[in-house]
């Protein structure tokens, strides 16, 4: 990114942070959100970037009315976690769970608003690897029309029990990285996030989603246990310098 594009986003981020405006119209950080997806970041712009997102986020959930509460069970690891489960009417979704006495948030935004759509074409179209669909209850989670499309008519319900599938296959996604990656999760998001930008298919889509509260709320894998580093002072032999007196 050039110095003027540089200063351009500064000048968005600022402006974003003096906006208190959490209404239902089209959300101007949204917009910042697509040019920063499109233009590369320095990383000190990115880091302020990512607080300001989830700030916002968190602003938007709580100014909104809550659509379903319940408290969904999970295992990560193989130890069982508890999570609320929140869907306010903007659709935001607020996960709150403690695992190994660390306790964590993540607020899902992608598949708020205009975002549903998004979430529901890739749910209904989901495959398995060897091309075959995937079985979707209509009668829980509604169904395309004859274009390919989510209904028109799907009720909030439907919805909503979208959300919370969404949310079980974001939790099955995070328990296989935690697997895969046990010292380096943070780290693995943010890399999947830098070098896998596409999510045409609805398995991309979670991963992307996963990776995105990972690196939202810093979360780390608990229990890790790390080997000490520090520096040690080479041995007089392999000094290959000498004072110049």
């Amino acid at each position: 990114m050039n110095k003027v594009g540089e200063r351009v986003l500064n000048r968005r981020i600022a402006g974003r942070q003096a906006d208190n405006d959490v209404s239902d119209k089209k959300c101007k950080l949204c917009t910042s959100w697509y040019f920063y997806s499109f233009f590369p970041v320095p990383p000190s712009i990115h880091a302020n970037y990512e607080k300001l997102v989830c700030s916002h986020q968190k602003r938007m959930a709580a100014s909104s009315a809550v659509l379903r509460e319940e408290t969904l069970r999970f295992s990560l690891l193989g130890d069982p976690v508890n999570v609320s489960f929140v869907v306010r009417d903007t659709f935001v979704t607020e996960l709150s769970f403690q695992h190994h006495g660390t306790h964590d948030t993540f607020i899902i935004a992608e598949w708020a608003q205009r975002g549903q759509n998004r979430l529901l074409d890739l749910f209904h179209s989901t495959v398995h690897d060897d091309g075959t669909p995937v079985h979707r209850d209509a009668s829980l989670f509604g169904a395309l029309d004859a274009e390919g499309h989510p209904e028109a008519l799907l009720s909030v319900d439907q919805r909503c029990n979208v959300i919370r599938q969404a949310v079980t296959d974001v939790f099955t996604c995070l328990d296989q990285i935690m697997t895969a990656q046990p010292r380096s999760v943070l780290g693995y998001a943010v890399w999947y996030r830098e070098n896998h930008a596409r999510d045409d298919t609805y398995q991309e889509y979670i991963s992307r989603t996963t990776c995105r509260c990972i690196v939202r709320s810093e979360f780390l894998s608990p229990g890790v246990v790390w080997d000490l580093t520090e520096f040690v002072m080479p041995a007089q032999a392999a000094v290959t310098t000498s004072p110049q007196g």
